[in-house]
């Protein structure tokens, strides 16, 4: 390991079932994370640019309409 300070406690995750698991989690959720910042960025810039309306916007980002309205609240005038 590039390391040595980390690769005691992450020895833990990486040969423990439960370690495996908890790392899994953490990743999941971190994707998930990422995602959601990702679409609401992309949204923003959707609104931003006016060609769309925020139903359309809604329904190309899967999101609720509600969603988009409070979006479209945060855009400055």
């Amino acid at each position: 390991m590039l390391y040595q300070e980390l690769a005691k406690p992450v020895r833990h995750f990486k040969e423990a079932e439960r370690g495996q698991n908890q790392v899994s989690q953490t990743m999941e959720e971190y994707g998930k994370r990422i995602a959601i910042k990702v679409i609401g960025e992309s949204a923003l810039k959707m609104i931003a640019r006016g060609k769309l309306t925020l139903e359309e916007i809604a329904e190309d980002l899967e999101l609720p309409l509600k969603r988009m309205e409070e979006l479209a609240n945060l855009q400055p005038v």
